[in-house]
């Protein structure tokens, strides 16, 4: 697998699945718009809030910018 970038996930049309593990860990994988794995790994659970506490960083940003642009009438 090659180095997965943010902008590679932004480029193109990948997706996200998880799954909590019996042991407790989260399973993740990201996969393409050819359902190709492009990444995967198995992390705590303390890792997958913080992966999802940035991207609920990321939406509360959107949010400003697209205000912004509608205030703008962009």
């Amino acid at each position: 697998m090659k180095k997965l970038t943010l902008y590679d996930i932004m480029g193109e049309g990948h997706y996200i699945l998880a799954n909590l593990e019996k042991d407790g860990d989260i399973n993740v994988s990201v996969l393409n718009e050819d359902d190709q794995e492009v990444y995967h790994e198995k992390s705590h659970q303390f890792a997958w809030e913080s992966l999802v506490s940035f991207a609920k960083m990321v939406i509360s940003q959107d949010e400003k910018i697209q205000k912004e642009l509608a205030k703008n009438g962009l």
